[in-house]
């Protein structure tokens, strides 16, 4: 039997690839690197695996950017939890310490996406 057709919602290329990438980092959160699949990743983004491909030559190029994303996101969020460039160096680097053991930089999802990529290093 076939699958319902999925309704079609137009949206730009880089609202898709963003798109993607969210639910590429929800599934490393939630499910794991092995339960990371393009499948998993299209019905989660409510995609098409064709659509993946199309944004994405592999896998491993949407994992890398789902990567990319998630390290920048968590170096903004250490950034703003820092204090200015005025302040002493102690100062700077209580605050670099506090801002990265602290939410949102150290919670649940964020440790579970970042262990997820760590598992991933021996491939």
């Amino acid at each position: 039997m076939a699958e319902p057709r999925r309704a079609f919602r137009r949206a730009g290329p880089e609202q898709r690839k963003d798109a993607l990438i969210a639910a590429t980092l929800r599934l490393m959160a939630t499910a794991g690197p092995e339960a990371t699949t393009v499948r998993a990743i299209a019905e989660e983004a409510e995609v098409t695996q064709g659509l993946i491909r199309h944004y994405f030559l592999s896998k491993e190029e949407l994992i890398n950017a789902a990567y990319e994303r998630h390290m920048a996101d968590l170096l903004a969020m250490v950034q703003t939890g820092a204090p200015e460039n005025g302040s002493s160096a102690r100062q700077r680097l209580v605050g670099f310490v506090e801002a990265v053991l602290t939410a949102p930089v150290m919670d649940a999802e964020a440790i579970a996406i970042w262990a997820g990529f760590i598992h991933m290093v021996k491939r």
